[in-house]
């Protein structure tokens, strides 16, 4: 998981790639999790498009993230996440 992170922060400590960033295909990546996505979600506001499916670490509150702070969040897949209700 701490790789993960270090990933997502280098990723976000670029201004530019945060507000162009429109769509991101996480499916099948087990070690994606709420905190993950909710540091996504609040630093990617341009963000249309995710697909989690199979990231089976990601529970409502990580949906309730991606929907408070993605606006124009238009196209979601979750297949297969089993501890989303």
């Amino acid at each position: 998981s701490s790789l993960i992170d270090f990933h997502f922060q280098y990723f976000l400590s670029f201004e530019y790639a945060r507000q162009q960033l429109k769509s991101v295909n996480l499916a099948s990546c087990h070690h994606i999790d709420d905190q993950a996505i909710k540091m996504l979600s609040s630093n990617c506001p341009n963000l249309e498009s995710i697909d989690i499916s199979w990231c089976l670490n990601i529970t409502d509150n990580g949906i309730r993230s991606l929907a408070e702070s993605c606006p124009k969040l238009s196209v979601f897949k979750a297949k297969g996440c089993t501890h989303v209700k």
